[in-house]
């Protein structure tokens, strides 16, 4: 797993900052005890790493940084209720990594914390039981004034390196057809596009309504295990399927 955080990071770095980009630095024994730094030639200092219990401030610091838009499309946490409901959303999720429910990491430039991405519903690593075949969803937000970076892209790239290591057989996602950037990282990423499907979500920016809690989204899939590809579509088609009813 390390040497294809480096591999990915060090292109990244290639891409952004050319021959000049310093080399990271990675400290990741598994997807729950990871460490990645790394600078750009202008001297701009990141990091990423799982989240912890008491980082609930950390993800307020995120939140704050996304506007109206990003936080319709992007919507993991419910960014309406008050700040305690949300502070104890971000303690449940901080909670799922720490029982391994979910592969989670915060990305900071210096100390502020702009970025959360993960894989979610892994269920317990170690049960035997595991979903077959096996594909958690992945959630990936920005702050507003980092887009453009291509940190979304080596986002999707990291979460990719964390589900070949876990053994999950594919990985999904949902993106509205307004997020057209997004979009377009995950095809470059290798995503393909098998269909749309319906999730609880506000229809607009706007909604209220009750009847407005629901919208439809590109259903998009990268397959890891080739010999389950089969077996990884029919299973994304019934979750559409039954998202209709």
């Amino acid at each position: 797993m390390q040497s294809d955080l480096e591999s990915i990071i060090n292109e990244y770095l290639g891409r952004r900052s050319g021959d000049q980009a310093p080399r990271c630095e990675v400290s990741s024994a598994d997807p729950w005890h990871f460490d990645v730094g790394f600078s750009l030639a202008d001297g701009a200092v990141y990091r990423i790493r799982n989240p912890r219990p008491g980082d609930e401030a950390a993800l307020h610091e995120f939140a704050d940084q996304l506007g109206p838009q990003s936080k319709w499309l992007f919507c993991p946490f419910p960014w309406g209720d008050s700040q305690e409901e949300l502070t104890a959303s971000f303690g449940r999720a901080i909670q799922r990594t720490v029982s391994r429910a979910r592969a989670a990491y915060l990305l900071l430039h210096g100390v502020r914390s702009i970025g959360y991405f993960y894989l979610t519903g892994l269920g317990e690593i170690s049960d035997v039981r595991r979903p077959d075949p096996w594909v958690p969803e992945l959630g990936i937000g920005i702050a507003d004034a980092y887009h453009g970076r291509g940190l979304g892209g080596l986002a999707v790239r990291l979460l990719q390196v964390v589900g070949r290591d876990l053994g999950v057989d594919a990985i999904e996602l949902t993106t509205h057809p307004q997020n057209v950037a997004g979009y377009h990282t995950y095809l470059g990423a290798g995503f393909e596009q098998v269909g749309m499907l319906r999730i609880d979500a506000p229809a607009s920016p706007d909604a209220t309504a009750a009847a407005d809690a629901r919208r439809d989204e590109r259903q998009m899939v990268y397959v890891i295990n080739t010999a389950k590809r089969m077996a990884v579509l029919e299973h994304l088609a019934q979750q559409r399927a039954e998202a209709l009813r």
